[in-house]
């Protein structure tokens, strides 16, 4: 069973454990194609692995929210 707790409920400095998950790269791909973000960073691999210190594909902040906020549900 799930207890949930309203906003007035919680407190500064409490902790509470969520489920893990791994991002993909399917998960960006798929993101950013709905999204429309047609940006070189995120859409042409070349790019990415040529121009980028990150050498492989980053996610947007969008989606890092939504997963975070995902995971608390």
């Amino acid at each position: 069973m799930i207890i949930g707790r309203y906003y007035e409920e919680l407190n500064q400095g409490d902790r509470f454990t969520s489920i893990g998950r791994t991002m993909t790269e399917t998960d960006i791909i798929n993101y950013v194609c709905i999204a429309g973000l047609m940006e070189e960073l995120f859409i042409n691999a070349e790019f990415i692995n040529e121009e980028t210190v990150f050498k492989r594909r980053v996610a947007p902040v969008g989606l890092l929210f939504t997963f975070a906020a995902g995971m608390m549900v």
